[in-house]
């Protein structure tokens, strides 16, 4: 499945503006990656910088499209984001100028979480999904949609092109307490997720749709060794064990061990400053800290070819390794992925395993 990639150009309304020529001296790269979304991406053209045309302009917004058979004419929308800088460059007698675009994730942290202009707001006993919804409300204010794009919830089409699947954000079933003050909405987002619990994760995706969900309990990708999977390198480390954990909350300090993790690995210990929690908040960021980080973990960059549909895997998205030896403990069925690095027609997979909690015991025991 041969892909090209075609970088639009908006202005800050969002009217479109031109397409990209082929002016560009490098492949286009770029990561995505869950608890955010996509990271920046360079491109380097063969303008001058004095002689590039008006669509180039920092502020202005840009779209990647991926371009093959099966998404034709309009393509399927796989990143967007804002021009933060212009570098005109000169490499052995030749100009050009580097555009560097950021994702669209990065316009969360220009802005703070507010009620109704305040800069505190305080929360009892409240779903976190709600809480994110109210960030992603605060943000809107600021930086108030142009009828299609920026971040939401909300599904979106324009002109026949997907922009946003929508009704990503699920409710967890959680109550927590916590007071939120001169945070931007990006902290804010992140503070509901260590509330939340290592098994969940979010990020904004290629449209600026916000995610928010469990991380799935069966894989949703299958490679296979000798066939899509191109590079394989796994890796088991006790590098990031932690096996007791401190809390200080808004009265006091609380703490918790395991004490297996302890006896198998030796003590490592870590504290968490939350002034604002209340103590049932500080038990829970405890107990999540200690599930997550109490076990030696695995991990494994995979390089997936062309012969898999590379743009359908997705950061947040799981997947089990095919073809490879049985008693291989390095990889389970359900290795979580947590960043892609997408190029034209290969990408790039960075893996971590996940705790078989026991809905994903009762699952495989029943195959």
């Amino acid at each position: 499945m041969q892909n090209a990639f075609v970088v639009s150009f908006y202005d800050k309304n969002m009217v479109f503006l031109n397409d990209l020529p082929d002016v560009k001296t490098s492949p286009i790269s770029f990561q995505e990656s869950t608890n955010g979304g996509q990271k920046d991406i360079t491109i380097e053209c063969s303008y001058k910088f004095e002689e590039r045309p008006d669509f180039i302009n920092e502020g202005n917004y840009v779209r990647i499209t991926q371009l093959n058979n099966d998404y034709a004419p309009k393509g399927r929308l796989v990143y967007s984001g804002y021009i933060e800088g212009l570098d005109p460059y000169i490499k052995g007698g030749n100009q050009g100028l580097t555009i560097t675009i950021m994702g669209l994730v990065g316009l969360l942290q220009r802005s703070f979480f507010k009620d109704a202009g305040a800069l505190s707001r305080s929360y009892v006993t409240t779903d976190p999904s709600i809480v994110i919804a109210d960030v992603l409300s605060s943000y809107q204010v600021d930086y108030p949609s142009s009828g299609n794009d920026f971040i939401g919830s909300d599904a979106l089409s324009v002109e026949g092109l997907l922009i946003r699947v929508g009704n990503q954000i699920s409710s967890t079933g959680k109550s927590i307490g916590f007071d939120f003050d001169k945070i931007n909405h990006f902290d804010a987002i992140k503070k509901c997720l260590e509330l939340t619990g290592e098994d969940w994760f979010w990020k904004v995706d290629a449209g600026g749709d916000f995610i928010f969900k469990a991380k799935p309990v069966s894989a949703t990708h299958s490679f296979t060794v000798g066939k899509d999977i191109q590079d394989i390198s796994p890796r088991r480390s006790i590098s990031e064990v932690v096996n007791k954990v401190y809390a200080e909350y808004d009265s006091g300090l609380t703490s918790d061990s395991d004490s297996v993790s302890v006896n198998d690995f030796g003590l490592s210990e870590d504290i968490i400053n939350e002034s604002t929690a209340d103590l049932d908040a500080a038990d829970e960021l405890v107990a999540q800290k200690l599930s997550s980080s109490k076990d030696k973990k695995s991990f494994a960059k995979i390089t997936i070819n062309n012969q898999y549909d590379t743009f359908s895997i997705k950061p947040g998205d799981t997947c089990e390794v095919l073809n490879i030896v049985k008693n291989n403990d390095m990889f389970n069925d359900n290795m979580f992925i947590k960043s892609v690095t997408y190029e034209e027609n290969l990408c790039h997979l960075t893996l971590e395993d996940e705790p078989l909690e026991i809905t994903k015991v009762l699952k495989n025991a029943t195959r």
